[in-house]
C-alpha cells in the first residue's frame, strides 16, 4: 500500500513540475515575440520604453532574465507587460491562446 502511494506521489509531482515548466516557457517565449511583433529588436529598447509606461525603472537586465527563463516577475510588472503589449496577462502567462486586449487597461474618458 505504501508503494502505491509513494508512486502516485511521485507521479503528481512530476505532473505539476512539467507543467510549471511548460508554463515558463509560454510566459517567455510570448514575451519575447510579442516585444518582436510590437517592433522592439533590442532588449535595451523595450526596456527603455517599458520603464517609461510603468513609470519606474526596468532593465534591460530585467528583460533579458524573464525572456531566458531566468527571472520571477512580479504581479505589477506582469499586469504593465500586458497592459502594454495589448494583451491580457493569463495569455502573456501562457494560461490562455487567446491574445484578447488586456481588460485593466487604462482607457481615455470622453469629456461631456
Amino acid at each position: 500500500m505504501v508503494d502505491i502511494i509513494e508512486l502516485i506521489i511521485l507521479n503528481i509531482n512530476r505532473l505539476f513540475s512539467d507543467e510549471m515548466e511548460d508554463y515558463e516557457m509560454r510566459t517567455f517565449n510570448r514575451l519575447q515575440e510579442l516585444r518582436i511583433e510590437k517592433g522592439y529588436e533590442s532588449q535595451r529598447e523595450f526596456a527603455r520604453v517599458i520603464s517609461k509606461h510603468m513609470g519606474r525603472k526596468i532593465s534591460y537586465g530585467t528583460i533579458n532574465k524573464m525572456e531566458h527563463q531566468k527571472g520571477n516577475p512580479s504581479w505589477s510588472v506582469l499586469e504593465n507587460l500586458a497592459s502594454f503589449l495589448d494583451v491580457s496577462v493569463e495569455y502573456l502567462m501562457g494560461r490562455t491562446n487567446h491574445d484578447f486586449p488586456c481588460e485593466n487597461k487604462i482607457k481615455p474618458q470622453i469629456l461631456a
